[in-house]
């Protein structure tokens, strides 16, 4: 049994790398470095398996604490759930939704997310994002962030997130009083 078991995690690896090769493109999306069922070929893995793009955070001041980092999640062909998100950036990463109510912005905390089969997912400012909680150092424009989205199903994915200019008259993406 752990023979079978071993052979078919092995596999699974073989089957992702072939797959990341194929579809993921560094900077642009990312495929999981490894999947728990097997597909038949690598367009029925892409099908199955969420694609992320479009990750980048916000340069922020140097005194900020927090910041947040946005991604475009397009989920494969099953249901999946977002469980967490983890960076070396930051101590620790937490998905959250802003609202506005009564003319007061609230932040909720989303312990997880619900990813409906095809679904695609936004992270935007002044939306869904993931909040980066006590930042290890400041970031530059330029810099890479590697950020880790944990799937039910999919497993882990990691994508390099941009870091990009913060805009003249824009809010900091820091939520430095969060």
């Amino acid at each position: 049994m752990k023979m079978v078991m071993a052979v078919l995690l092995v596999a699974g690896a073989l089957e992702a790398a072939v797959v990341n090769a194929a579809v993921g493109q560094e900077g642009k999306s990312a495929m999981p470095a490894g999947t728990t069922k097997l597909a038949k070929n690598k367009a029925d893995a892409a099908t199955l398996l969420p694609v992320i793009s479009n990750a980048w955070i916000s340069e922020a001041p140097p005194v900020a604490r927090n910041n947040a980092a946005f991604v475009t999640v397009k989920n494969g062909a099953r249901q999946d759930v977002l469980l967490g998100v983890e960076t070396p950036a930051a101590e620790t990463a937490e998905f959250h939704q802003m609202s506005m109510a009564g003319g007061i912005m609230r932040m909720l905390y989303l312990p997880v997310i619900n990813l409906a089969p095809h679904a695609v997912l936004a992270f935007a400012p002044g939306g869904r994002h993931m909040m980066l909680i006590n930042m290890k150092q400041p970031l530059k424009a330029g810099d890479t962030v590697p950020l880790t989205l944990k799937f039910r199903n999919a497993g882990l994915i990691t994508v390099q997130a941009e870091v990009r200019a913060m805009e003249v008259g824009a809010a900091p993406a820091g939520h430095a009083s969060h």
